[in-house]
């Protein structure tokens, strides 16, 4: 099922994002109230179909045709959405951020947290973590500690966990900062004082 609305979801968001078009666009296929559908719109579209399950097999299906009608039925379902303002619903906006925060976050990963090779951590640094951590390395069966010779892959994989939560943990105190979060204190206390008893129909 998840499956199934993979594909709508993933158009309705880039809607969202693109407002469904520039209604100057050149390579414009169709316009319509709101947007106008590309034909960069229709190559992606037509690619991202390729790739589903729907169509595993059956790639003499998506003809230029299919895909364009496919596309446009597509538009005129999040057009019909959009002008009832259903993205506005918290419900709706809790899923669509959902989705895109993933799909964001697995294009931008490296560029936000750059990659740590847990093969350049000194021997020093994973023994001193072993130190910092001792607790983590117990036998359960007699409680006595392992060595760190016992557990050194373990530590060194313990410790490039340790180090990503840190520098992702400085990358969301960074975005807050650039893009200058307030909080508002009086809302947030009433959430986390009544957030078990409220449910939003």
């Amino acid at each position: 099922m998840k499956k199934n609305i993979l594909i709508p979801l993933m158009i309705f968001i880039l809607a969202l994002l693109a407002g469904c078009g520039d209604d100057k666009n050149d390579n414009a296929v169709a316009r319509f109230k709101g947007g106008s559908l590309t034909t960069e719109d229709l190559v992606a579209h037509q690619n991202l179909m390729k790739k589903s399950r729907t169509f595993r097999g059956r790639a003499d299906q998506l003809t230029p045709e299919y895909v364009f009608n496919h596309a446009l039925n597509m538009e005129m379902i999040i057009a019909r959405g959009l002008d009832e303002k259903l993205h506005q619903d918290p419900r709706i906006r809790a899923r669509i951020h959902e989705f895109m925060s993933s799909m964001f976050l697995d294009i931008m990963k490296t560029r936000l947290v750059p990659e740590i090779k847990k093969e350049e951590f000194t021997e020093a640094e994973v023994r001193q973590f072993y130190e910092d951590h001792r607790d983590n390395y117990k036998n359960p069966a007699d409680n006595s500690f392992y060595s760190f010779e016992e557990r050194e892959a373990y530590i060194r994989n313990d410790l490039l966990y340790a180090r990503y939560r840190e520098e992702w943990a400085k990358t969301y105190e960074r975005l807050k900062k650039e893009f200058k979060v307030e909080i508002h204190e009086k809302n947030l206390a009433a959430f986390i004082k009544g957030h078990d008893k409220k449910e939003i129909p």
